[in-house]
């Protein structure tokens, strides 16, 4: 294109430039919803009569036209209500329906190039560049359609790309990266097969969604005594509370202390087990809902929001957490409360005990602080056995996405 410098490190920001300043034309002169990524045009349009479409693409080839620009014919697609986009497949099919929506998901074209790319790198290889490449396609894709589902997973990856920010198990840092295809990198294989074959359609509403939102706190006790889970849920939908708690299990200890080491206080790694427990014990309530989780581990919280850790442990429970929600279909929010604020705190350090056949928080431990027994007391809560992540689990997180039909169908 005239008046575009290629190779320095300007030219994309100059290049963007144009595509950005004909979106605005379009938006301002033709009321086109415009928008771009890099070099590829999404133009929304609209259906009325009988005529294919409102003319959106027209208006913006025309514009082209006057700028002396060229757009690539065999690049254009004609008007549906079903596109892929950069290997996202968007379905607007159902923007009239009463309660309208739109879903995207990985485009099976785009899943089968990496499926290939990497099958390729298992055989001949897998060098920077190329590993590079891949990274940017499963990115994009995953991204685009659930956020941070396999972020984590990804690390062998990051590291042949070039990039080393995070340490093997026992705090080892990672050996210098050749072109050899290694265990690590068959395992990230052997999972995108099974994520990019099971993973659900995201859903977003255009309006209020069906059903109201579900809140929950989780919280971490830990001492040499105990190490308790504590979890709150509020479904807003049902005006229903529940409430669930209990020790982390010994196995789990293990093997964070396996990742990690032997560690002063395992604290920040159980806070995250914490959150994964709460999703395993109310899939039923969870399902398809936007839900709001209150955590006041910052740690913790940090590899909910991003979907990834530098240490090992917490990227593995960070991965299963997201992959639950995907198969859930939920969409999460996180967000901090403060210590003294998270009620969850009662049931992390305030056991569960039998009483005439009821699980009920053991009485006289919770009349020790008469602010928690308000606190439960108005809160009147269901109790619900808590299920942890098992570690075979944890060695096999692709189940974590199938968890959901599992226990909701």
């Amino acid at each position: 294109m005239l008046g575009h410098n290629f190779g320095h490190v300007s030219s994309v920001c100059n290049y963007n430039r144009t595509l950005l300043f004909c979106c605005q034309v379009a938006r301002c002169f033709f009321a086109v919803p415009q928008e771009h990524y890099v070099d590829d045009y999404c133009t929304p349009d609209f259906k009325i009569a009988g005529a294919p479409d409102c003319g959106a693409a027209t208006a913006l080839s025309a514009l082209h036209d006057i700028l002396g620009l060229q757009l690539e014919s065999d690049k254009h697609k004609p008007p549906s209500d079903k596109q892929v986009f950069l290997g996202v497949h968007c379905d607007t099919s159902h923007v009239t329906d009463s309660i309208p929506y739109v879903e995207f998901s990985p485009s099976a074209g785009r899943t089968d190039l990496v499926n290939e790319m990497l099958y390729n790198a298992s055989k001949q290889g897998l060098d920077q560049h190329t590993a590079q490449v891949v990274k940017g396609k499963i990115g994009f894709i995953l991204q685009s359609a659930w956020g941070r589902v396999a972020r984590a997973a990804t690390q062998p990856l990051v590291s042949r790309c070039g990039k080393k920010p995070f340490l093997l198990p026992g705090r080892v840092q990672p050996p210098p990266e050749g072109t050899s295809w290694t265990p690590p990198l068959e395992a990230m294989r052997g999972f995108l097969r099974v994520v990019f074959l099971h993973l659900p359609p995201l859903r977003w509403y255009l309006v209020q969604t069906a059903k109201p939102k579900v809140v929950v706190y989780t919280d971490v006790s830990y001492d040499a005594t105990r190490q308790g889970l504590g979890v709150i849920v509020v479904d807003t939908l049902t005006d229903k509370r529940y409430i669930c708690g209990g020790q982390v299990p010994p196995d789990l200890l293990a093997w964070i202390t396996s990742q990690r080491g032997d560690l002063k206080t395992k604290i920040n790694q159980c806070e995250l087990p914490a959150v994964v427990a709460a999703v395993m014990t109310f899939p039923d309530i969870l399902l398809e809902r936007d839900v709001v989780f209150w955590v006041d581990n910052t740690t913790a919280l940090s590899a909910c929001v991003d979907g990834y850790s530098n240490f090992p442990d917490l990227a593995t429970l960070s991965n299963a957490l997201h992959l639950l929600l995907a198969g859930l279909r939920t969409r999460s929010y996180f967000l901090h409360v403060q210590g003294k604020e998270n009620c969850a705190d009662i049931p992390s350090r305030v056991p569960f005990v039998d009483i005439a056949g009821q699980q009920v928080l053991h009485p006289f431990l919770l009349s020790k602080v008469p602010a928690d027994k308000l606190t439960i007391d108005g809160i009147y809560a269901s109790h619900r056995p808590m299920l942890f992540p098992s570690r075979d689990q944890l060695n096999q997180p692709a189940e974590f996405l199938l968890f959901g039909d599992s226990r909701c169908s």
